[in-house]
């Protein structure tokens, strides 16, 4: 939350994202495949989520200057609550209730302005905040009988391919590194 500008907040996040792999692998080895799919998703989110922070998405979907700045200030009010109670740590439980307070108003207040633009600003929200598809509604609302779908996750080392139908769901993992997969595409 300390990081200001948002290209080292996309950088930042990107050399991050191996423990949402590290954790689809863990998943995966305790044979819970449809958690490590919840977790893929989570991740295709978050790097969509900085690809659009990055594009300046707000241009695009008609956003109301007004709307954007509040949005922002909101944003950096709740990172400046998460410092005070970083900071009042150690200040006594006093200071440390105070601080827990003040982040949990700030959470309400961007909690109701982010269902306010899901109601007024339905395009921006979906762009902005978007939710990881769940498995139930592929199978039953996107796929027909007959139709299945593969998902891919590349890795360094590896890659996860689930495979969905509407009856079925599996996930496999392929000794296909990063390179031999860009090899073959190219």
């Amino acid at each position: 939350t300390g990081i200001q500008t948002r290209d080292l907040k996309t950088s930042f996040m990107r050399g991050k994202s191996y423990v949402y792999d590290e954790l689809i692998n863990l998943y995966h080895d305790q044979g819970d495949d449809q958690k490590a799919f919840e977790t893929f998703e989570r991740k295709q989110g978050r790097a969509f989520l900085e690809d659009m922070a990055k594009s300046g998405v707000r241009r695009y979907v008609d956003l109301p200057v007004e709307i954007s700045q509040k949005e922002e200030t909101l944003e950096t009010q709740l990172e400046v609550a998460r410092k005070i109670l970083g900071e009042a740590v150690g200040k006594g439980d006093e200071a440390v209730k105070l601080a827990r307070d003040l982040l949990a108003t700030t959470k309400t207040a961007r909690d109701a302005f982010q269902e306010e633009l899901k109601v007024k600003y339905p395009r921006y929200y979906a762009l902005k905040y978007p939710q990881p598809v769940q498995l139930p509604d592929l199978q039953k609302q996107v796929l027909h009988p007959g139709e299945a779908m593969l998902i891919y996750n590349v890795r360094k080392e590896t890659t996860d391919v689930w495979i969905i139908s509407p009856s079925q769901f599996t996930m496999v993992t392929l000794p296909w590194s990063a390179t031999q997969v860009k090899q073959q595409v190219a």
